[in-house]
């Protein structure tokens, strides 16, 4: 019975530490033809980056699975001025 219990409670864990979180960063106002990478940090430890293009003058969505926490969002792109990060709560 001990040894069920230790398993749930590992399986419980182990969801709870892979639960994931879709956020989509829209980026308007970009040229057509142009990019810009988008970086967000976790601290030290999870850092994912994309490059969204707009490729027909429209608004441009990229879409990034999250743990839940702290989050900084930077964005860069030459000739583009942002503001240098925002912290975001997922």
């Amino acid at each position: 019975m001990r040894g069920v219990t230790f398993f749930s409670c590992f399986l419980l864990f182990l969801n709870s530490s892979f639960s994931q979180n879709n956020f989509d960063v829209n980026i308007e106002g970009l040229a057509v033809g142009d990019s810009i990478r988008i970086i967000l940090q976790k601290g030290v430890e999870s850092q994912f980056q994309e490059w969204a293009l707009n490729e027909n003058d429209s608004p441009v969505t990229v879409s990034f699975d999250l743990s839940e926490g702290q989050w900084a969002l930077f964005l860069d792109g030459t000739g583009y001025y942002y503001p240098s990060s925002q912290l975001i709560n997922v």
